[in-house]
């Protein structure tokens, strides 16, 4: 059974599309460090350029505001059927009763002439010339039939293209006068469908098609109902009843597209949705999931060739416009991706998914304002944590530290865990930092305290979390809390062996307490590790220098010029006596060390 008219096919798109994280994901650390805004570390809990959905295993789920389209061929089956219950009317009633039965003569003309005005659409007037004759004979069994089939023409012109609720009770009252009106079944499950009850409209569907042999079309319908439900096995059932039908629909295809999809059996699945979109012009759905399937596959440009004609199908297939910045994002090309986006955001400015992902890659750019408006914009729509972790960064690369610690303390009300309080801390201890050489520091002293609050929070919810230790030990650093930050940054270096940044750290905490054997030590471990660490070398001269050692900071200095030509002028201003550096600056306020001159 091949039918032409298979327009209610409806889309799965991936059920991670909203930024999906799971859990145990490999974090993705982001390290700021230098003599101006100290050292620190953001995480983010999945790659920074990672997908917003996941195709491992064909996890797929219905789109709520494609089920319109998903009803429009079962209100073609009901609209058939109803047709033809609706000539069945015109037959002769060769029914005869006694004369005698005055009710039962009056019930039998009052059918006729509603028989009469149905067959001429006099819906209304049918309608209630069944009622009058039901009122009279409640045994009439064609007036039964009649009313029924009159109610479901009259749901089926509310219902209209748009399939309104309306219609539900209409429709529920016609299958109490026929429980065997296959019209009522069939329209009342695309209502349902179209208005998000899928499974309901799946059972209604199942009794169409029990009724009637033609309404085997509709197993394919059920099957994506029940695919999306995660019933697998009703889904594969419900292909084998429409492939023993021998029916051969858009949808049937599709479903034996999404079947494979789900199985992982790439090849098959391209093939049956590259079979779907052959049987039905500008078939979006079947494109969109031909290029996540070539995606999948590895062959990203033919993806986005499908990707665009899904765009060309239906210009407001917002998934499509997603998936397109999606590989680019992952083949690395945030440019291409961040074009593609603009030019999606421009055709659909309001929506949510488009401006996330748009933010996402502006920030791979470090186009920093710019990916912060586009977060602005989805959050208005879209609450999750990566949403706010990422927007909280991107005000904080941007320079806005206030309102990048309010973002992510929105992302640690969403998910109090430590790496949410360890990025506040973050945003808190480059706010301080910001201003620390100001005249009056007490207000950076504040922020570097709410730091060490939400940081503090963060080590104890998550004692494996080293960004959470570093941070919390350059706080302390910055706050002259030196024993403390020592404590803390050598369990950073028990969690992350030969971590530089933490080394460096843990060598300007023993500074502090004029330790500078442990100092010099600690950083030179540093310098031999990676020989080209520029900050590692100038610390390591400085504090060669303020311990009294002079000419091993010139050869410190004079390594330091191969790797940062400036930071080594700057150490030599030091070294000269005219300079004194910021950090140590920051460590006399509190301790006093004598200058070594």
């Amino acid at each position: 059974m091949k039918v032409a008219a298979s327009r209610f096919v409806s889309v799965f798109v991936i059920a991670a599309m909203m930024n999906f994280i799971w859990p145990g994901i490999t974090q993705d650390l982001v390290q700021t460090e230098s003599l101006t805004s100290g050292s620190s570390v953001f995480v983010f809990r999945q790659s920074r350029a990672q997908r917003s959905n996941a195709l491992a295993g064909g996890r797929i789920a219905l789109r709520s505001d494609e089920n319109a389209r998903g009803a429009r061929g079962a209100t073609t089956v009901a609209r058939s059927s109803q047709q033809r219950r609706v000539t069945a009317t015109k037959e002769p009633d060769r029914t005869t009763v006694a004369a005698s039965n005055r009710n039962a003569v009056r019930s039998q003309t009052l059918t006729r002439t509603a028989d009469d005005l149905l067959a001429k659409d006099n819906i209304d007037g049918a309608i209630a010339n069944y009622r009058s004759a039901l009122a009279a004979n409640p045994q009439n069994k064609r007036a039964q039939t009649g009313l029924s089939s009159a109610m479901t023409a009259k749901a089926i012109m509310i219902a209209g293209d748009d399939n309104d609720r309306d219609a539900i009770p209409i429709l529920e009252e016609a299958i109490t006068h026929d429980g065997t009106n296959d019209a009522a079944y069939a329209k009342l499950g695309a209502v349902l469908e179209a208005n998000g009850e899928p499974s309901k409209a799946a059972e209604n569907y199942e009794k169409a098609a029990a009724l009637r042999t033609e309404h085997a079309i509709l197993y394919a319908r059920i099957g994506i109902i029940r695919l999306n439900a995660g019933e697998v096995a009703l889904a594969e059932s419900s292909l084998q009843r429409s492939d023993a039908a021998n029916v051969d629909t858009a949808d049937s295809r599709f479903l034996r597209g999404l079947l494979h999809f789900k199985q992982n059996r790439d090849a098959e699945a391209l093939a049956a949705f590259e079979r779907a979109a052959e049987f039905e012009e500008r078939f979006a759905e079947a494109n969109f999931y031909r290029g996540q399937v070539l995606d999948r596959m590895g062959r990203n440009d033919q993806a986005v060739a499908a990707y665009r004609t899904t765009l060309e199908n239906d210009p407001s297939f917002t998934p499509a416009s997603i998936e397109i910045g999606n590989v680019f994002l992952e083949k690395g090309e945030s440019e291409n991706a961040a074009a593609a986006l603009e030019d999606a955001a421009k055709r659909q400015p309001q929506n949510a998914e488009i401006q996330l992902q748009l933010g996402n890659a502006l920030r791979l750019l470090e186009r920093f304002a710019e990916a912060g408006v586009a977060y602005q914009r989805a959050s208005l729509t879209i609450r999750t944590v990566d949403l706010y972790t990422n927007w909280g960064y991107s005000l904080g690369r941007a320079g806005d530290w206030t309102n990048a610690a309010e973002k992510l303390k929105v992302a640690a009300e969403i998910s109090p865990a430590g790496i949410e309080f360890s990025n506040v801390g973050w945003a808190y201890y480059n706010a301080g930092y910001a201003i620390i050489d100001a005249a009056d520091k007490g207000p950076a002293n504040q922020l570097l305290a709410q730091a060490r609050t939400y940081l503090v929070r963060a080590v104890e919810l998550d004692r494996t979390l080293a960004a959470a230790f570093l941070n919390l030990g350059s706080t302390h650093n910055a706050l002259g809390e030196f024993d403390d930050a020592i404590r803390i940054l050598q369990s950073a270096l028990s969690l992350r062996r030969d971590w530089l940044i933490a080394m460096n750290q843990l060598g300007t905490g023993y500074r502090g307490l004029r330790d500078f054997k442990n100092a010099i030590a600690t950083l030179k471990r540093a310098v031999e590790i990676d020989p080209r660490y520029a900050l590692g070398l100038y610390n390591l001269g400085e504090s060669y220098f303020a311990s009294g050692n002079k000419k091993e900071a010139q050869k410190i200095q004079a390594q330091l010029r191969l790797v940062d030509p400036t930071l080594a002028t700057r150490l030599e201003n030091v070294i000269a006596g005219r300079l004194i550096d910021a950090g140590r600056q920051q460590i006399e306020r509190r301790i006093r060390i004598p200058r070594p001159f």
